[in-house]
C-alpha cells in the first residue's frame, strides 16, 4: 500500500532534519512531499532505507521557499 500523505511514509520529519542538519522549516515539509511524490513514482523507494539514500538528492532540488 503506497502513502497517502507523507506522514505515512517510513521516515519522519524529525529523521529527515536528523540526516540533513536542517531545522523545522517549510522547506522541510517540501523535502516530505517531494519523498512522498518519489514513493508514488517508484514503489520500490517505500523503505526506510531508501528513502534515506535518496534523501540527499531529492533535497538538493528543494530550494528554500
Amino acid at each position: 500500500v503506497l502513502p497517502h500523505s507523507p506522514r505515512e511514509l517510513p521516515i519522519d520529519g524529525r529523521r529527515v532534519m536528523a540526516a540533513l542538519g536542517i531545522p523545522p522549516s517549510r522547506r522541510l515539509g517540501l523535502i516530505l512531499e517531494a519523498l512522498l511524490r518519489g514513493v508514488w513514482a517508484d514503489p520500490e523507494l517505500n523503505t526506510e532505507a531508501a528513502l534515506l539514500a535518496a534523501l540527499p538528492s531529492i533535497a538538493r532540488d528543494v530550494p528554500e521557499p
